[in-house]
């Protein structure tokens, strides 16, 4: 074993002396005897293994509670006939969307999909709650819903592990389009200064035709060439997914591909991402579903556990 120390020359060639660990030579040394007592090491942590052998590291589970459409399997079960007010029976079940940053013009981290329920127990009578997962992130969200000046406010804390800041999403229910649109901060004041300020938008589309859907910005700056775009670029995808098409299941393929190579260069170093790979990494994120999102980036945790990096 090399010292952890500098060595001269002389040093470096008597430690690397050939007969210095020959087994007569150490059975014959006399290395001194410490005493040992076992009441003062530290007791054993709870968890030896950070990895345990029976964990499935891959998230099958991101698939379980969706058909082929990317729909729930079984909405009905989401939103119970609950004796619960219509404003808050209105905004119960199932949301996807996107958290945006740069005034819109960028996802921040994919799809999110959520299913609200209502919060039992709750000193406010219009209070949700849900959990899920994003990526490879669990998070958990509390929040409630009111009338004002004719608009429906909808506002709640996401909490995510204590790695990550909490977040506060703060918007509008429009009934009609069953959308909800608004900001998000990491203060619950929504001051002027707080920290990286977002947007997000939430709908009921599926997943399989929201991803398709262009950033806000998009829209704001060609909305027909976008809206067009959206919906040749879904129906497409759909006829090819229903007739099983190879170039559909191709194109999945090499998504996942590049998906992986791109972060696995992000977070385990390499080659650094050049400005035109890491705007392809945010494309390829903003038009995953959420389900293969979750399914994708647990496959690169399942590479980056076997990966050694040097040091």
């Amino acid at each position: 074993m090399l010292p952890d120390t500098e060595l001269t020359f002389s040093q470096f060639t008597e430690w690397y002396e050939p007969t210095l660990w020959e087994p007569s030579r150490v059975r014959s040394s006399n290395p001194p005897e410490y005493p040992y007592n076992e009441a003062f090491e530290s007791d054993l942590p709870p968890k030896v293994c950070n990895y345990p052998l029976n964990q499935e590291i891959l998230d099958f589970a991101a698939y379980e509670r969706y058909g082929r459409t990317g729909q729930l399997s079984n909405p009905g079960l989401i939103t119970p006939k609950l004796d619960v007010p219509d404003i808050l029976k209105s905004v119960l079940g199932p949301w996807y969307g996107y958290k945006y940053r740069d005034n819109g013009n960028t996802s921040a981290s994919g799809m999110i999909s959520f299913t609200l329920k209502p919060q039992e127990g709750a000193s406010v009578v219009k209070a949700f709650k849900a959990s899920s997962r994003s990526n490879q992130v669990e998070f958990t969200i509390i929040g409630t819903c009111e009338e004002r000046e004719g608009n429906t406010e909808v506002s709640f804390k996401r909490n995510l592990p204590s790695s990550y800041p909490s977040e506060y999403w703060k918007g509008e229910f429009d009934l009609l389009k069953q959308v909800i649109t608004g900001t998000v901060a990491y203060e619950e004041n929504g001051g002027e200064d707080r920290l990286f300020p977002f947007t997000f938008y939430l709908c009921r589309t599926t997943p399989e035709i929201l991803r398709f859907r262009p950033t806000p910005a998009d829209f704001e700056e060609r909305k027909t060439e976008s809206l067009w775009k959206y919906a040749i670029e879904a129906i497409v995808a759909q006829i090819q997914r229903d007739s099983w098409s190879w170039s559909y299941f191709r194109k999945r393929r090499d998504t996942r591909r590049r998906f992986l190579e791109l972060w696995m260069r992000r977070t385990c170093g390499g080659t650094p991402l050049t400005p035109e790979e890491q705007e392809e990494l945010t494309s390829i994120r903003h038009s995953l579903t959420a389900q293969d999102g979750r399914f994708y980036h647990s496959i690169a945790a399942r590479r980056i556990r076997n990966t050694i990096v040097h040091g």
